[in-house]
């Protein structure tokens, strides 16, 4: 919590169900959305902010190459 009136939370979900703008089902995904939210005068929190980042397996980031792709990296196998 950043005071009585805002906070920062994070929740990791598996999204179901999406479906690509051709009509077929897309796949599950991980992910990770964080929200910024803010509690008004009646008592009632609000997201002002929100950022969905997708899991990918064996990867903590990802790094450009010189062709400008992005290449998933796990640190932790190094």
């Amino acid at each position: 919590m950043l005071s009585e009136n805002s906070a920062v939370v994070h929740s990791k979900l598996r999204l179901t169900g999406q479906t690509t703008h051709h009509g077929q089902h897309a796949g599950d995904r991980l992910t990770i959305l964080t929200f910024v939210v803010r509690k008004n005068e009646d008592g009632i929190w609000w997201a002002v902010s929100a950022q969905n980042t997708d899991i990918v397996g064996d990867a903590e980031t990802y790094l450009r190459t010189a062709n400008g792709d992005l290449k998933p990296v796990d640190y932790r196998n190094s």
